[in-house]
């Protein structure tokens, strides 16, 4: 075998396209009463924390 026969480029298998972040993981300390209520809300709890927390900022926008 010649050579230029050992480096055979392989066919690229594309990738799992990743989404732009459009969040900013951060570390908060909430109560122990808060995380259990949202939690026992099933997946997508941090979803709900982010949307209230967003209404909250709203309202206050508003006054």
């Amino acid at each position: 075998m010649p050579f230029s026969h050992a480096f055979v480029p392989r066919k690229l298998r594309p990738g799992r396209i990743l989404p732009q972040m459009e969040n900013t993981p951060v570390s908060i300390r909430l109560s122990n009463e808060v995380v259990s209520y949202f939690r026992a809300t099933g997946k997508g709890w941090q979803t709900r924390v982010d949307e209230v927390l967003e209404e909250w900022m709203a309202a206050r926008h508003s006054v």
